[in-house]
């Protein structure tokens, strides 16, 4: 049997024939290759039948065709072999998939000892051992090993100029356990990460037109990560691609059941934004919540659909004096400064480019729309006769250095602003806490390589580098390698001890970074922020924005699910600097317009 030729034919039959036609092939082929005593063929036919039926939610046949490819192999003494290896690993991530987890983690630590006695360390067969074993660790909710079996993964196939499509997949499945990481620690930087390899992975899947099976789990992911920011439109979107996809590739499968809740609950939550108040003046709790809804029916659009090359120079938000702003308004507050509309912030040159003619599309949204966002007693009195004075006023297209300087009662120069830092005593505080903490570090890394710490030291001085710049994990890793005497992340990777050493000492950084930012009640990136001001040694002032009515959750974000209602949540501390939802948007779409 040429069997070239018949994976070819396989192959090709996806988006063609019929799941049944598919499998009926593979079942042919199989019997035919049995009847030639073409037991090697046998062999890689069931390992496709394996994961036909994995794919399909086939599980019974699956773990039959498993049993049988096992056995198999072993009347034909090959166990300990990279082909028993290679088998093995197929049915480790069938039986992933079946859900006999115990079975598959026993399964991949056999992968594994017979890849390091038969392959050198760093060999691409350990990228898809690492992907694969990462997935289980994900289903067992142990996301810290799944990122750590990615991160290897990644580093082996990045080596692989070619393995385009094996970089998607593990930047994906690596997207998805950092988003998992990201809701049980809520770290920025842990989705701004997975957001950059879900970007990158969908530009490598759409480059290749899409045609690998493995694109709709990036599609997925992307949905998941827009749903995660309340960017319940998008998801919808990236949801519904990939619903399609899998569709397209393996059918109705319980993947693509799954998918398919997520788009459900994305659109139930986008349908009650989209919901419009009627006679019902309850449907919207505050004026923050009805500002929010006018910005996503019709000012992101608008921004999207005019002005697609600022989508993400554009700053949106609800800012401002009024008590509307931290959701606080009543009854009484209709009778003055209240009014459906946003906050839109450019830079100066931006302003000149187009701040006029965006700020007369956001009057004529308000003009045209604003009515429909509010009881019919209400309109005339508040969105006809005072649009154009409260637009004017308080929301609108504005300079961000203009803004500040109108409510601060100052003018300053935007770049020099430092009423946000840090006070002198916080500072010595960090200073205190993360110099204790990164000399652990430095000692750790002396220990583990057996030099001493005035060694390391030197070698830190020679890069430059300030104990505080470990806690930045491109740092620290330059440092480990330098230490180390590896020329590169490859040749790490070959040295199993070494490897081992890099591994444990990068988990020891963010680790250390955690902990200072618990102890400081800040998060990593506020952390990271406050070393870069004690480097910078500038001046501090305290803050002086206490007073304003500021409101510290854009609107562009949506609200938060509770007892299945969309609401508004005002935070408690003052921000006086608006978030750039567009950005954010952009940021994890990678779309315009």
């Amino acid at each position: 049997m040429n069997i070239n030729k018949v994976l070819m034919e396989y192959d090709n039959m996806f988006g063609i024939s019929s799941l049944e036609e598919i499998e009926t092939f593979l079942t042919r082929k199989l019997d035919e290759a049995y009847g030639e005593s073409d037991y090697y063929s046998a062999i890689t036919l069931l390992n496709e039948l394996m994961g036909f039926c994995r794919d399909t939610s086939q599980n019974d046949k699956g773990v039959r065709y498993c049993k049988q490819v096992i056995n198999l192999m072993g009347t034909m003494n090959l166990e300990g072999t990279y082909e028993y290896a290679t088998t093995l690993l197929n049915v480790a991530n069938a039986y992933r998939a079946f859900g006999f987890f115990d079975s598959s983690l026993e399964l991949y630590k056999m992968v594994e000892d017979i890849y390091k006695e038969k392959l050198p360390q760093g060999e691409f067969n350990y990228a898809s051992l690492y992907n694969n074993w990462s997935l289980l660790y994900q289903e067992l909710e142990d996301y810290k090993n799944a990122r750590d079996m990615l991160e290897k993964a990644l580093y082996i196939v990045d080596n692989y100029p070619n393995a385009k499509m094996e970089q998607a997949t593990t930047r994906t499945n690596l997207a998805v356990t950092l988003l998992r990481l990201y809701q049980l620690e809520e770290y920025d930087y842990l989705y701004d990460k997975a957001v950059k390899h879900l970007k990158k992975a969908l530009q490598i899947y759409e480059a290749d037109g899409g045609r690998d099976f493995h694109y709709s789990g990036a599609l997925s992911a992307m949905g998941d990560a827009l749903y995660i920011k309340k960017d319940y439109e998008y998801s919808i979107e990236f949801y519904k691609k990939a619903m399609e996809e899998i569709d397209k590739h393996v059918g109705r499968t319980k993947a693509y059941e799954r998918v398919e809740e997520n788009y459900k609950r994305a659109k139930k939550m986008q349908d009650k934004i989209n919901k419009i108040p009627g006679n019902n003046p309850h449907i919207f709790n505050n004026n923050l919540e009805r500002c929010r809804a006018f910005y996503e029916r019709y000012g992101r659009p608008m921004i999207r659909e005019k002005f697609p090359e600022y989508v993400s120079r554009i700053a949106v938000g609800l800012v401002g004096e009024g008590s509307d702003c931290f959701g606080y308004d009543d009854d009484i507050s209709k009778d003055h400064d209240y009014g459906v509309g946003f906050c839109m912030w450019l830079t100066e040159e931006d302003y000149e480019k187009i701040g006029e003619s965006l700020h007369q599309e956001y009057e004529n949204l308000v003009l045209k729309y604003g009515r429909e966002f509010y009881e019919s007693s209400d309109i005339e009195e508040i969105v006809g006769a005072k649009a154009h004075l409260y637009m004017d006023g308080r929301r609108g297209v504005f300079t961000i250095k203009g803004f500040y300087e109108s409510l601060l009662g100052r003018e300053f120069d935007i770049l020099d602003v430092c009423w946000l830092k840090l006070s002198e005593e916080d500072l010595e505080k960090v200073a205190e806490v993360v110099g204790a903490a990164t000399a652990e570090l430095i000692q750790q890394i002396a220990d583990t390589f057996g030099i001493s710490v005035e060694e390391v030291q030197a070698i830190m001085a020679d890069m430059d580098l300030e104990p505080m710049d470990l806690l930045q994990s491109e740092n620290l890793s330059d440092l480990l390698l330098q230490v180390s005497g590896a020329e590169s992340a490859l040749a790490l990777l070959t040295n199993e001890q070494l490897y081992a050493d890099y591994q444990m000492l990068m988990e020891q950084g963010r680790e250390t970074l955690e902990a200072c930012s618990e102890a400081l009640g800040i998060s990593p990136e506020e952390l990271v922020q406050a070393i870069m001001q004690l480097q910078d040694g500038e001046e501090v002032m305290e803050p002086v924005a206490d007073d304003m009515g500021v409101q510290d959750e854009p609107i562009a974000e949506s609200d938060a699910e509770k007892d299945g209602d969309v609401e508004a949540e005002a935070e408690k501390d003052s921000l006086t600097q608006a978030q750039a939802l567009e950005n954010q948007t952009t940021e994890a779409t990678g779309q315009q317009g």
